[in-house]
């Protein structure tokens, strides 16, 4: 049995589906195993995911990361993560299994969930999201981007 992983922080939308191609996925494998790492955006599912060749795993916290055991060593997996704590221990979980990433390259980041209040404390955190996500960035740069990975850019 052939499995293929997705890691995404993004939405499961129809356009996400068209944009990760997994229509062409499922012809060539027997089962997907999306994992979506909650990075406080907003969550869609549409029913266009709901198949039987598709299960997806919904990881909120740092607890939930041990679902990530499920993962064969040295499979391949498409990263479609956005900068984040939970995205760093699940790339360094990967990396210790020794698995091959294919990074796309996404331009747009989805709408944070979090309502936005207008007072002053807003902007502190603002600024504090912007470097947190900043740091990550780097970090998954450094750290991530080496041999392993083969990068693609979707338009």
């Amino acid at each position: 049995m052939k499995k293929f992983y997705i890691f995404t922080s993004l939405e499961l939308d129809q356009r996400n589906f068209e944009r990760f191609d997994i229509k062409i996925l499922l012809n060539f494998f027997d089962k997907i195993e999306i994992f979506y790492i909650n990075q406080d955006y907003s969550f869609v599912l549409d029913n266009i995911f709901i198949n039987k060749k598709i299960k997806i795993h919904k990881i909120n916290n740092i607890f939930q990361i041990i679902k990530l055991h499920k993962v064969k060593k040295n499979s391949t997996y498409i990263d479609i993560l956005i900068p984040g704590f939970n995205t760093i221990i699940c790339k360094t979980i990967l990396y210790i299994k020794k698995c091959k990433g294919i990074i796309y390259q996404l331009g747009n980041i989805p709408i944070y969930k979090k309502k936005v209040r207008e007072n002053p404390n807003f902007t502190f955190r603002k600024v504090i999201k912007f470097f947190n996500t900043r740091i990550f960035y780097f970090l998954n740069n450094q750290f991530f981007k080496k041999k392993k990975y083969l990068f693609m850019c979707r338009k």
